[in-house]
């Protein structure tokens, strides 16, 4: 099985509340699993126990939270987010499997909306999506930057997902 990856490049780990609770919205009822480990007490930890997660990720750190369903302009099923700081910036990787990724032209445009508004909002320099692992350039689909146009990332997704 595929899986295709939206990866939050160099995302700031102040600004992860704000992400997980303003824009995710990730509700206890969503989630599948979930692991964080807690530097502080040494312990893993699940997402409702959670009471903030860049506190959580402070130095350093990783969780996954396994979510039924995911919204993020479009509602996706079996979503992974994945988070990975090594000091103040990290990815916040959502996983998805490819078969769920195959949208028509209009809800592209919803992800997409919602994306780009994430890279405003928080200051991103980028985001990639691509097949696993969309850190590699082969496997990148499409890199949403300050200069990206709404109209061209619709049709490189169309045109890349669906040839």
């Amino acid at each position: 099985m595929e899986y295709v990856e939206i990866i939050l490049v160099d995302f700031p780990r102040e600004l992860l509340d704000q992400l997980v609770c303003d824009v995710f919205k990730i509700s206890t009822s969503s989630v599948k699993s979930s692991n964080f480990h807690d530097n502080q007490t040494g312990k893993s930890i699940d997402y409702a126990e959670l009471d903030s997660i860049e506190r959580i990720l402070r130095p350093k750190g990783s969780g996954t939270i396994f979510l039924s369903e995911f919204t993020l302009g479009v509602t996706m099923i079996n979503t992974l987010v994945l988070f990975s700081f090594d000091g103040i910036k990290g990815e916040v990787l959502i996983h998805v499997e490819e078969n769920e990724f195959y949208m028509n032209e209009y809800e592209y445009r919803k992800l997409l909306t919602t994306l780009f508004k994430i890279r405003s909002t928080f200051h991103l320099e980028r985001i990639r999506i691509g097949f696993e692992p969309a850190t590699d350039d082969d496997m990148c689909v499409l890199d949403i930057d300050c200069n990206s146009d709404m109209e061209q990332s619709v049709a490189q997704l169309l045109y890349c997902l669906h040839s």
